[in-house]
């Protein structure tokens, strides 16, 4: 899942990305957030900084009247989830 991609697509602007994944080097996250990105979790943090991203997502959410959509990727070993939530 490439959030360029999604970022491409008129209909999908205003998704808030959130890829989780292990990354081994500032670089990788630093890609990630170049593509549109959100934020970057690490798996192996995501229970402390998951929660907490979005979290400021729903402080952000007075800037949009009519609700926001949250997508989350789990990027791990080369394979893509995803869980898109309206809210």
């Amino acid at each position: 899942m490439n959030s360029t991609l999604i970022k491409a697509n008129p209909s999908y602007m205003d998704v808030s990305v959130i890829l989780m994944g292990t990354y081994e080097s500032d670089e990788n996250i630093k890609k990630g957030m170049a593509a549109g990105a959100f934020a970057c979790i690490d798996k192996g943090e995501a229970k402390s900084n998951l929660i907490p991203a979005v979290e400021k997502l729903f402080n952000k959410s007075s800037e949009h009247p009519a609700g926001i959509r949250i997508l989350v990727v789990d990027e791990s070993k080369g394979r893509s989830y995803a869980l898109l939530s309206y809210f």
